[in-house]
């Protein structure tokens, strides 16, 4: 009861307090709920009111999601239908190039029986979605239907999260910062991205709500889409022992609850040592990365190999086993490196110092560098999330941190500028970055940040679509 008026008092919302009277799914197997006191007429009506208002809300948000999700969407036919020379990884097809090939020809033909195909690198979950759909439509259509289909589905889960921890205009300015986020052009595209998206703003909705199983099991068809689904699952592992620890423990989380760290460690190990809570963790785990375990068994009885998955990741490494892709990759860089020697030649009156600037400037002004830049921006936000105090759980942080680390360290920064496509789906950063934002209380910053990555996601839309990379 006592933490229930805590709850009040620190104004804790409506999740919080009813969560208040559990303990860690259920661990001790009592209920601690506040006493029910009656409920006026007007105090009925005016809970009626506030839920039709976040309805609206909510509606309103999900609108302007889907006029910018089909204004990029356009840009992107456009460009196709408008293109005189595309890339080598282009189709034709708006919004079917680069990985969404690979995806197309998983869905076609299934997994090849050549031994070690770099196509294993590409998780199965949304090839089988879209060939359930080929019924209907054409596989190039199916693929991108699943990606924007699911893309709007996260988006309503993810202002639902946000305004269960903060408020309404913070869930709807949350989203529209990840709507119009840059690299958020990959939601358009037949690719993860999208239902990647969606499921973790799924698991984060299901965690908020203490619903654990169904929050697991989503998490376990993640980690059938991408292998970057596995910081979800540590993630929600890292809640449900915390939340543990809340209840059975709360002095380690107030500030001069516990002498030192030493007593908070000694603490948090004896809490642990709970023979239901290591049950539940390891059910829930087993769950959670249900769909890369089974997917991990497929490929050995295919291959006859265990670690056939990380013998064709060297296909795409720096230095790894050449393809036939990677043999047209490597005759169009020698291309490239012959026209900028033939260009080198004809400006070798310049002074060297014009050449060097004038290098720097062009690779200043390309999307790898862009990339790059928000890389580090949702890096500096998941820090900040970790140690600060805000409505967002630090734990929740270690989303973007593990992506971030799976991405960026296996070739020590080769991947550097696809880190910022990946991490669409650090929800957390982008529920914290407008939290940080509307306390400025200056909405012209929020309406220029919006309008500004609108404009660069356009031009992601238009250099996608050709078949130019954009990380």
């Amino acid at each position: 009861m006592g933490l229930f008026r805590k709850a009040v008092a620190d104004g804790g919302n409506e999740h919080d307090l009813i969560a208040m009277g559990r303990i860690s799914g259920g661990i001790s197997g009592e209920l601690l709920t506040p006493s029910r006191t009656a409920v006026t007429r007007e105090e009925l009506l005016d809970r009626l009111g506030q839920q039709q208002s976040a309805s609206s809300v909510l509606l309103f948000t999900l609108a302007c999601v889907i006029v910018i999700r089909a204004l990029i969407f356009i840009v992107g036919v456009i460009s196709t239908d408008t293109a005189t020379s595309f890339g080598m990884y282009a189709t034709g097809h708006a919004w079917i190039a680069f990985d969404s090939e690979h995806y197309l020809k998983i869905l076609r033909d299934g997994y090849p029986s050549t031994a070690i195909p770099p196509e294993i690198a590409f998780f199965p979950l949304l090839p089988i979605l879209g060939r359930a759909l080929t019924v209907y439509l054409s596989p190039e259509t199916s693929l991108v239907v699943i990606s924007n289909l699911a893309t709007i589905i996260g988006f309503g889960f993810f202002f639902e999260w946000t305004r269960s921890i903060t408020n309404r205009r913070t869930a709807f300015w949350a989203c529209l910062l990840l709507a119009t986020f840059p690299t958020s052009a990959f939601f358009s595209g037949a690719l993860t991205e999208g239902p990647f998206m969606m499921c973790v703003a799924i698991v984060l909705l299901m965690l908020q709500r203490q619903s654990y199983f169904i929050a697991a099991l989503v998490c376990g068809l993640a980690t059938a889409l991408r292998p970057t689904a596995l910081p979800l699952a540590i993630t929600l592992l890292l809640w449900v022992w915390l939340q543990h620890l809340r209840y059975t423990h709360p002095q380690l989380f107030e500030r001069g609850g516990c002498p030192g760290w030493t007593a908070r460690l000694r603490q948090a190990i004896q809490g642990s040592a709970n023979w239901p809570l290591i049950r539940r963790l390891i059910l829930l785990g087993a769950i959670s990365t249900a769909g890369i375990s089974t997917y991990q068994y497929y490929l050995w009885q295919r291959y006859d190999r265990f670690d056939v998955y990380f013998q064709a990741q060297t296909y795409w490494q720096p230095g790894g086993l050449r393809t036939a892709e990677q043999l047209r990759l490597e005759a169009a860089q020698e291309a490239h490196a012959a026209w900028e020697a033939s260009v080198q030649r004809q400006s070798a009156q310049t002074s060297a110092f014009a050449q060097q600037f004038s290098h720097l400037a062009g690779k200043a002004l390309t999307p790898q560098a862009w990339n790059r830049g928000m890389m580090w921006g949702i890096v500096a936000l998941t820090i900040l999330g970790l140690a600060r105090t805000t409505r967002v759980r630090r734990e929740l942080f270690a989303l973007s941190g593990f992506i971030f680390l799976m991405a960026y360290l296996p070739a020590w920064g080769e991947r550097a500028s696809s880190v910022a496509r990946y991490e669409t789906a650090a929800l957390p950063c982008f529920a914290l970055l407008a939290i940080m934002l509307l306390s400025l209380k200056r909405p012209a910053v929020l309406s220029v940040i919006v309008a500004a990555q609108l404009l660069m996601q356009v031009y992601y839309a238009i250099l996608f679509s050709r078949g130019v990379w954009i990380g």
